[in-house]
């Protein structure tokens, strides 16, 4: 719905859902880890997303003494369901408030860092759940 000049606010018009979507599919995984699960939502203009993997290889990412990792993708989001601008949430490993992923507009999700020496083993899990406006498109 398009706002203009004049327009009366109403409960009706500030519940407008016309927009609402969701989805499970279009999810690309990287090199090295697995899909558990994808869930995208747009509600309000509040797009919701909540991914789960699962770490693949028999090689483990260790962070470095100061938490350090680079950059490691991970997966890359649909087209429609990707941030205006960059995003940088916290990721859980199996049950543990671990680290960073930053979430770019190109739909890039990559791990930045974690704490300190901290490793994702093979068959270790990491999810996250990140919120931004937009408008729902």
């Amino acid at each position: 719905m398009e706002w203009l000049a004049g327009m009366r606010m109403t409960a009706e018009r500030l519940n407008d859902n016309t927009a609402d979507e969701e989805t499970t599919a279009g999810l690309t995984v990287a090199t090295n880890w697995s899909l558990n699960g994808f869930q995208g939502r747009k509600v309000n203009g509040i797009t919701t997303i909540y991914v789960s993997l699962n770490r693949t290889s028999a090689t483990a990412l260790t962070a470095s003494a100061a938490g350090a990792l680079g950059p490691q993708l991970v997966c890359t989001l649909p087209v429609g369901w990707r941030p205006p601008d960059t995003v940088i949430e916290n990721f859980d490993k199996s049950g543990t408030a671990d680290g960073a992923v930053s979430i770019l507009p190109t739909g890039t999700c990559t791990i930045q860092s974690m704490s300190p020496t901290a490793s994702i083993a093979q068959n270790q899990d990491i999810t996250f759940f990140c919120q931004w406006i937009s408008e729902n498109n």
